[in-house]
């Protein structure tokens, strides 16, 4: 999901400021903190939402509950309440945190693999994604065990198969010796 054209520019600001005084790593850990916060507590998160609690109130819940922040952080938060974008602090700090990374020449990579890879294989995918893109990677992994189907059916030809029922064809879904089939026929009520 593309994040809100508002929050990126709150995230922008907020990383020019944070690199003019030199306090990156401070803002990234306090904006985290701050999301944290509101994602662990469901009442903190719906202090900030409720239109009955005036924006005084939340000014002040905002210099007892972000004590110590670094005060460029907290002006960023009253800020945030007074324009009633509060609800943006999440997606302020994602951004932000993808600002970090790309300034460092970090990037990230989504790969999918068939089965969970060990520490060693995720080490040895992060390194050669490292060499081909010349930045420093960010691995993410999703495991999608249908793709153990996918490569069967294309690495078997009809020449090593029995043969196959008139109007079938190699990889039918509706096939039993598939693994596509079986992935696809689950709760159905049999074999056709």
């Amino acid at each position: 999901m593309r994040p809100s054209s508002t929050a990126r520019r709150y995230a922008e600001a907020a990383f020019a400021v944070a690199q003019e005084d030199n306090t990156v790593a401070l803002w990234l850990r306090q904006l985290q903190h701050a999301t944290d916060l509101l994602k662990s507590d469901p009442a903190v998160a719906q202090y900030f939402k409720d239109p009955a609690i005036s924006a005084d109130e939340k000014l002040q819940a905002v210099d007892v509950l972000f004590t110590g922040y670094h005060p460029t952080v907290a002006n960023l938060l009253r800020e945030l309440i007074s324009r009633h974008r509060f609800h943006l602090l999440p997606t302020i700090a994602s951004e932000f945190a993808q600002l970090e990374r790309t300034s460092r020449g970090v990037v990230d990579a989504y790969v999918t693999v068939a089965r969970a890879p060990t520490a060693q294989e995720e080490t040895a995918i992060a390194q050669q994604l490292a060499t081909s893109t010349r930045h420093e990677v960010e691995l993410h992994i999703n495991v999608d065990p249908a793709l153990l189907a996918v490569s069967w059916c294309a690495s078997a030809t009809s020449s090593t198969m029995p043969a196959l029922p008139p109007g079938s064809s190699f990889c039918d879904n509706n096939l039993p010796s598939s693994p596509a089939g079986a992935a696809h026929q689950k709760g159905n009520q049999g074999w056709r």
